[in-house]
């Protein structure tokens, strides 16, 4: 008895020595997202038939549609001088879109960028320039409330910063002021401004509309780069506790770069209930068309997250991208597969998730080389679309010059400022942008050919089991993983050229200039290659991208 008295007062004893016991929290609810222009275009019903099993499937309770355009869809009947008409006949065929969902169950959010104030608003309705007027947010209230009253099916309303003509990287709130003169602003009761009460103002209106219909708003806490960020930040904090507000949160700062560290919002405000949110599709990875299998980064992101931010109910992914390509059906439903079970249990064995989905899409024979295969996807994809974390690819697609040379010193900065610790990122960083060189050259080339090498270890384990697999899944598989293998052999001397372009503009001399020749050559041959084996049918790797970039990059090459 006593015996069991010790046990017992070891085992209360533990949790504290520990840090305190896992406690179980309910299951978070699952969130699909989608882009808004499918449910309008012929060519998106068969995705949209396929999520509507894939609701049922794997209990989704959430479909959240990207790209939605707000302003379209309002009359702006507050405001008669900018008052404009809706296509009725379009309203009606969205809303029989959104039943489809609602007869399923699940949440709808509407999620577009803003604000975005109609042309001619401002000379129409002088005051609103003024914040303090209040008249810019009673446009941005009622208008929120009307695009409930068109689309009652709706559940919540999302907005997304910085991409609007009105409010992006360049204009912030062109044009408006908080009162009139200094004199104005000291001897009203209006509090001290800053930039980031701009944005305060901005979503308290939307909040506010939200609520008079009725439903909920949602702020996605998404920036390009780091001012944002620090503005979303302060604007959040100082936002009254009434305001009723959802927060969603991607799991990194800025576009899906899988180098950068957590989503500092979500690690900053964390007094709301929040959705965290990753891309399972792959925007920036191979849009589904290659592989790119992460489940055990997005079991490590979304434990850190919990730890950080208790107020974390939802997981949302993104399920399909513009070309039409989705998770669903491609080896990227592990993604969205493994959230589903993290959903659960954010503790569940990643190996479990693996083999649970696998098995059943291959076969347990054929599912350990499957796995194996899969897994190094996210690594060999992460050596070719980025440079020490830079992004250096168009969405996927081959970038041509101008796209590459405006983002690499953008990008490169900002993975200096949201990764201010890494001090060996920030050195080869600084190398790459400051000073390249032959060294540097060789050391981007070599990263590229390790993804080469995992590729061919990708394959080969295809081919072993190769019996054990049916003849679609067979060629599905070493289709997609071939295409990243050319994608890569394109890659290297499209880094190459361009590395050698900047090292001219710093340092011309003639060796460079014949190796710069020598990387355009092999460009042209894989040109030639990709014309062969793809024609014009792939949209991110076409030969007449390559071709493009060759002309741009000789034209601009210094030559003295």
């Amino acid at each position: 008895m006593r015996i069991v008295s010790l046990l017992l007062c070891l085992g209360l004893m533990l949790p504290a020595a520990t840090g305190g016991a896992r406690s179980p929290r309910k299951p978070m609810r699952l969130c699909a997202e989608i882009l808004s222009y499918t449910l309008e275009q012929p060519s998106g019903e068969e995705f949209v038939a396929t999520l509507e099993k894939k609701i049922r499937e794997y209990g989704i309770g959430e479909v959240m549609i990207h790209g939605f355009t707000p302003e379209q869809w309002v009359t702006n009947s507050e405001f008669p001088k900018v008052k404009r008409v809706v296509d009725a006949e379009r309203v009606a065929k969205y809303r029989r879109q959104l039943q489809r969902f609602k007869r399923l169950g699940v949440k709808v959010t509407l999620s577009g960028p803003g604000p975005n104030p109609p042309q001619g608003f401002f000379e129409a309705y002088p005051e609103a320039r003024r914040i303090a007027s209040g008249e810019f947010q009673r446009y941005l209230r009622s208008t929120t409330a009307e695009l409930f009253r068109q689309l009652p099916e709706a559940d919540a309303f999302e907005i997304y910063l910085w991409e609007t003509p009105f409010l992006n990287d360049v204009d912030f709130f062109s044009g408006m002021y908080w009162e009139k003169t200094n004199l104005d602003a000291f001897a009203s009761i209006t509090p001290h401004y800053g930039r980031a009460d701009f944005l305060t103002e901005t979503l308290t209106a939307y909040a506010r509309g939200a609520v008079d219909a009725q439903r909920q708003f949602v702020f996605l806490t998404f920036s390009h780069v780091p001012w944002q960020e620090k503005l979303i930040i302060e604007a959040l904090r100082q936002m009254d506790g009434d305001v009723p507000m959802l927060l969603d949160h991607k799991v990194q700062p800025g576009d899906w770069t899988p180098q950068r560290p957590a989503n500092n919002v979500m690690l900053n405000v964390t007094d709301r209930e929040a959705i965290l949110l990753y891309d399972g599709t792959g925007e920036y990875w191979g849009q589904s068309l290659m592989p790119y299998c992460y489940p055990e980064e997005i079991q490590q992101r979304l434990q850190h997250a919990l730890r950080n931010n208790r107020s974390i109910d939802t997981l949302g992914m993104r399920v399909h991208w513009v070309n039409g390509t989705t998770v669903f059906g491609n080896y990227n439903e592990v993604n969205f597969f493994a959230l589903s079970r993290l959903a659960r249990d954010p503790e569940t064995p990643i190996e479990r998730i693996w083999s649970e989905w696998a098995e059943g899409r291959f076969g347990a024979a054929a599912a350990p080389k499957v796995i194996s295969a899969l897994q190094r996807t996210n690594e060999i994809a992460n050596r070719f679309y980025y440079l020490d974390g830079i992004w250096v690819q168009n969405h996927s697609a081959l970038s041509d010059l101008p796209y590459l040379e405006s983002h690499f010193v953008q990008f490169a900065r900002s993975m200096l400022l949201w990764n201010p610790g890494d001090f060996r990122t920030a050195a080869r960083v600084r190398e790459v942008t400051e000073n390249p060189r032959e060294y540097t050259v060789e050391r981007v080339k070599a990263e590229r050919v390790e993804a080469l090498r995992l590729n061919q270890l990708s394959l080969d384990d295809v081919e072993t089991v190769r019996g054990s697999l049916n003849k679609a899944e067979y060629e599905k598989l070493t289709g997609q993983l071939r295409l990243q293998r050319r994608f890569i052999e394109v890659a290297i001397p499209h880094m190459e050229a361009f590395l050698r372009y900047r090292i001219q503009k710093q340092r011309a001399n003639a060796e460079n200039l014949h190796r710069f020749e020598a990387a355009l050559a092999e460009l042209e041959a894989q040109a030639v290659a990709v014309e062969q084996e793809y024609g014009e049918r792939v949209s991110i790797l076409k030969a007449s991208m390559i071709r493009t970039y060759i002309k741009q990059i000789r034209a601009a090459f210094p030559r003295s």
